[in-house]
């Protein structure tokens, strides 16, 4: 659940003012690390890959729009502009 809280606040962070106490003490806390932050990816419209996608071809793929990869490069922006010690786990249920 307090992963959930973390999440929450990252993106409510992104696009609203929270209080500067709270804004301050997260900052705190991910710029620490030993954090998990989950983000599946921006906005990809529709749902799901099609039948005939390919793991190996990215036109085959459900992509993000123009406006998932702004979302990306704001998130990306976001992290290395306030220095989060960031490890990358992938997991593909497909591999």
């Amino acid at each position: 659940m307090k992963f959930l809280k973390f999440l929450l606040i990252i993106f409510i962070s992104l696009t609203t003012s929270i209080k500067a106490d709270l804004n301050k003490n997260l900052m705190n806390q991910l710029q620490d690390g030993n954090k998990l932050i989950f983000i599946r990816h921006a906005y990809a419209p529709g749902s799901g890959d099609p039948n005939n996608f390919n793991l190996n071809d990215c036109s085959t793929q459900r992509n993000l729009s123009e406006e998932g990869r702004k979302q990306a490069e704001k998130i990306g922006e976001f992290f290395k502009k306030n220095k989060f010690k960031i490890k990358i786990y992938i997991y593909n249920k497909y591999t």
